[in-house]
């Protein structure tokens, strides 16, 4: 379990590696700066653990969201609600072949792939563009590490 002050610290990590690598997008932004109706609209569909805060949203059209906490990626869009524990990511990528064939420049990229230790794959649609590539470096952060403490345990 994470303290408070570990959830804060990572939070703070994450946003900062997403303003690095990328950017705010209209639909993507922390928590706590995105517009207070897709705010309100995701609080009430997710229950949060005790010490989990909410880090990353991108929400690039009606009903569909993801949402980085310091615990889980949660994927919602109009069919399900999918939330995987941020431990049992072990990598995320874009499909850089699919771009190339369909040719979809970084600023139009707005899909990231997500494989998990279990050999699950999960499809997160966010807003294109430099928003998406931030949201994907902080997964690939989160993922590195998670690999690198596999090894240690090994």
């Amino acid at each position: 379990m994470i303290s408070e002050y570990a959830a804060e610290h990572l939070r703070s990590v994450w946003i900062a590696i997403f303003l690095r690598k990328g950017a705010i997008g209209k639909h993507t932004n922390s928590f706590s700066a995105i517009e207070h109706q897709d705010r309100a609209m995701i609080q009430s569909s997710v229950l949060f653990e005790n010490d989990e805060l909410p880090v990353l949203v991108s929400v690039p059209r009606t009903g569909t969201w993801t949402m980085l906490t310091t615990k889980h990626l949660i994927m919602h869009n109009a069919e399900n609600c999918k939330s995987l524990r941020l431990e049992n990511i072990y990598r995320a990528k874009m499909d850089l072949r699919k771009m190339e064939t369909m040719g979809i420049t970084k600023s139009h990229l707005a899909n990231i792939q997500i494989l998990s230790n279990e050999g699950n794959s999960y499809d997160l649609e966010l807003e294109a563009g430099a928003s998406c590539i931030g949201f994907l470096n902080v997964l690939m952060h989160i993922a590195r590490l998670n690999r690198d403490r596999a090894k240690r345990v090994l």
